[in-house]
């Protein structure tokens, strides 16, 4: 299986095919959710995945998706903040 990023997720997710075929396997009314585990909270030390329901990631898939121009670039919001320890002299 190939790496994908954000943004590839996002395209997949946005596939009506995948809507299809929930319906069609679970009947029209069945409701699903996303499991992911986005890197900003990987980078604040969550270490599981969150369940996001359909209806509510579906929009933030669509924003994203449409950020993808963003892709590598500073104002890439995929991309968590690299965070730098100071210590003292």
């Amino acid at each position: 299986m190939a790496y994908k990023d954000e943004y590839e997720v996002a395209r997949l997710s946005l596939d009506p095919a995948l809507d299809d075929a929930v319906r069609a396997q679970f009947g029209a009314n069945a409701a699903y959710a996303f499991r992911l585990h986005p890197p900003m909270l990987r980078a604040l030390g969550m270490r599981s995945k969150v369940a996001v329901p359909a209806e509510v990631a579906k929009p933030a898939f669509s924003a994203l998706y449409a950020a993808r121009r963003l892709r590598g670039t500073r104002l890439d919001p995929s991309v968590a903040p690299r965070c730098v320890a100071w210590s003292a002299p």
